[in-house]
């Protein structure tokens, strides 16, 4: 069950045409087990808590996904991205693959690979 903070950002979300577009053109690459993250999400709750009637734009589209299949097509699903938004840096990553560059045991999935994260940014 959704709580209240949950469904305001659901909510910030939904009602904003550019990120649904992004999420839209992530959808539409058929990725398994993906998300968005980083800046995406965070800077558009800085600029609604702030008041900020502009986008802080982020510099980047981070995607992630998990498909050991296919440990190495980024470019790929980039090239495909950009057909569909290309005024978008965006930043595919298989986080299938991700754990040899961590120097961890390998990932599950992507929520597995997220839970790492912090550890390895210190």
């Amino acid at each position: 069950m959704a709580n209240d903070l949950e469904l305001r950002l659901v909510d910030l979300i939904q009602n904003d045409a550019w990120m649904m577009a992004i999420l839209e053109a992530a959808r539409g690459v058929s990725l398994p087990d993906w998300c968005i993250a980083g800046g995406f999400v965070r800077a558009k709750v800085w600029d609604h808590l702030h008041g900020y009637t502009q986008r802080t734009e982020p510099s980047d589209i981070d995607l992630l996904y998990f498909d050991p299949s296919h440990a190495d097509e980024e470019s790929k699903v980039e090239a495909n991205l950009r057909r569909v938004i290309p005024e978008v840096k965006w930043e595919p990553v298989n986080q299938a693959r991700m754990h040899s560059f961590n120097e961890d045991p390998p990932y599950a999935s992507t929520a597995d690979s997220l839970s790492h994260w912090v550890r390895n940014r210190q």
